[in-house]
């Protein structure tokens, strides 16, 4: 998992989210366990490296 903080209005944000290698890692425990898929939580997150990652993972 990637992550990052910042402080606005005197209050601290500290925001996570999968890249690519993590989302490819959770896809590898899924099939490990027989899990019947995954799901994303929306479309056009993450980018092209991150579907090509998922996609190659469920091929395998």
């Amino acid at each position: 998992e990637s992550h990052f903080s910042y402080e606005e209005n005197g209050v601290r944000h500290e925001v996570w989210f999968s890249d690519a290698r993590a989302v490819a890692a959770k896809a590898a425990v899924a099939k490990r366990y027989g899990c019947g898929g995954v799901a994303v939580w929306a479309l056009g997150y993450g980018g092209p490296s991150l579907w090509d990652a998922l996609r190659a993972e469920l091929k395998q």
